[in-house]
């Protein structure tokens, strides 16, 4: 039997997370969005960094009268910004359906994390091996675009977080 401690280190090194509690509760709809890009792109640059992807996404968020409200959502592993905020999005509004209460915490965090290398899926089938590679080089284009962006996106933040650190939108994380 593994040890509690050694379970909970195990379990970490498969999870990133990211969670804020603010100092006033969080009403409007564009301020919540808002912070939840920021942490999702954190997490994503992180992602990118270590050169893994997730397929297992999830957000919390705990209203002013400190219930708390949890949804995840199981995806094709990736490491995108837009698509991972999409999601994130899309988990959002299921969760706001429930409660429309102020907003004190918001938490994302990317589950099943995995090697940019093993995450490829294999060809089983060689009949459709031909729509298959023509099918994945379209998707290794569009993918490579995504990536650029998003590379693009880490930069440029990196560059205006440490020359106008009052000005621009901040960042969660600690580098």
């Amino acid at each position: 039997m593994i040890p509690l401690l050694l379970q909970i280190k195990k379990m970490s090194l498969n999870q990133y997370h990211i969670g804020h509690t603010f100092e006033k509760d969080l009403v409007k709809q564009d301020e919540i969005l808002t912070h939840l890009l920021i942490i999702t792109e954190d997490l994503t640059k992180r992602l990118r960094k270590e050169k893994l992807k997730t397929n297992s996404i999830g957000i919390t968020i705990r209203l002013n009268n400190f219930t708390d409200l949890s949804k995840q959502k199981a995806i094709s592993y990736t490491d995108s910004t837009i698509d991972i905020y999409n999601i994130v999005k899309e988990l959002y509004y299921i969760l706001r359906k429930k409660s429309n209460l102020p907003i004190r915490y918001l938490m994302v965090k990317f589950n099943n994390l995995d090697k940019n290398s093993n995450t490829e899926q294999l060809n089983l089938f060689d009949i459709a091996e031909e729509k298959q590679k023509q099918k994945n080089n379209n998707i290794i284009k569009r993918n490579t675009k995504k990536e650029n962006i998003d590379n693009a996106i880490d930069s440029i933040n990196n560059i205006l977080r440490k020359q106008y650190t009052k000005a621009c939108i901040y960042s969660y994380a600690q580098e």
